[in-house]
């Protein structure tokens, strides 16, 4: 067929609960079967290709299915790149672990390559599904669900400077121009540091809103001490990505956002607030300690 591509699907795991539910998705993708590698690259040494077969049968028509295994807190950026180097397709569609593709995905990300050949990349939005409850805690705003979309986006297909990493298409190609991640980046805000770098190298990025997953997360993460705690280790993963990366961080911003998120907290009493606090003071500690790994 005129126009194919091989397209590579890199999921990282640390074995979660949710894998056999995103893989269960990625079986059912209206994109042929035989044009699609899997490649999971996992630190939990009992999974097996052989086991994401027998578990899975749609991905005995697929090209390859292929897992990686990697020793624990290896990192995010040192699983991508091995996922990287060690697949085959021309086109690299990276998912996490605890997301659902509905069937069009994959379809819609390479449709969007091929119409703009110019673009590097394709992401697209995160949609919240939480697991526990029929409702949200009182307190609970979107984004704690991990929902996700440019801000200030309206209509179609736009360019951004930057994209999810768990919701995007990326060109092989594009990682020959612009490099790998970044390897000292082991936590949040690898995908971040990998796409300010590219777009100062002149890459072109696509938001495409037909293009997104659910997100799964669980009412207990949402909870109390959990909650605040990843915070302020999301917040520590960015700061230190973005001094790592070269980006650089305004104190005075920080402080006033992290200010203006406290104040929100007091006064509605809402955890959003303290933790996004938190997640700002964390950044900026993270941004300043890491001068060291420079």
């Amino acid at each position: 067929m005129a126009g194919r591509k091989l397209v590579s699907v890199v999921i990282r795991t640390d074995g979660s609960e949710y894998l056999r539910e995103c893989l269960a998705s990625l079986g059912y993708q209206e994109y042929p079967p035989w044009d699609l590698e899997l490649v999971v690259v996992s630190s939990d040494p009992t999974l097996s290709a052989a086991g994401v077969l027998e578990s899975h049968m749609n991905f005995r028509d697929w090209y390859g299915v292929r897992v990686l295994t990697v020793q624990p807190n290896a990192g995010l950026s040192l699983m991508r790149n091995l996922a990287i180097k060690e697949s085959r397709g021309e086109i690299i569609v990276f998912i996490d672990h605890d997301e659902i593709a509905p069937p069009h995905l994959i379809r819609t990300l390479v449709h969007t390559l091929t119409a703009f050949p110019e673009a590097a990349a394709v992401g697209g939005r995160y949609v919240g599904l939480l697991i526990g409850r029929d409702s949200l805690p009182f307190w609970c705003r979107m984004e704690q669900l991990g929902t996700w979309e440019p801000a200030r986006m309206e209509g179609g297909i736009q360019k951004v400077p930057d994209l999810p990493g768990g919701n995007v298409a990326i060109r092989r190609t594009a990682f020959l121009a612009y490099g790998l991640f970044d390897p000292r980046i082991k936590g949040a805000g690898d995908d971040r540091a990998w796409f300010m770098k590219a777009t100062k190298m002149g890459a072109t990025f696509l938001y495409n809103p037909d293009a997104w997953v659910w997100h799964i997360r669980q009412l207990e993460s949402l909870r109390g001490w959990r909650f605040l705690r990843s915070c302020i280790w999301y917040g520590w993963g960015l700061g230190r990505a973005a001094r790592l990366s070269g980006e650089k961080l305004s104190v005075n911003y920080s402080l006033l956002s992290a200010a203006r998120y406290l104040a929100h907290g007091l006064f509605r009493m809402c955890r959003f607030g303290f933790g996004n606090a938190l997640a700002e003071v964390s950044k900026l500690i993270g941004y300043i300690l890491a001068r060291s790994c420079e």
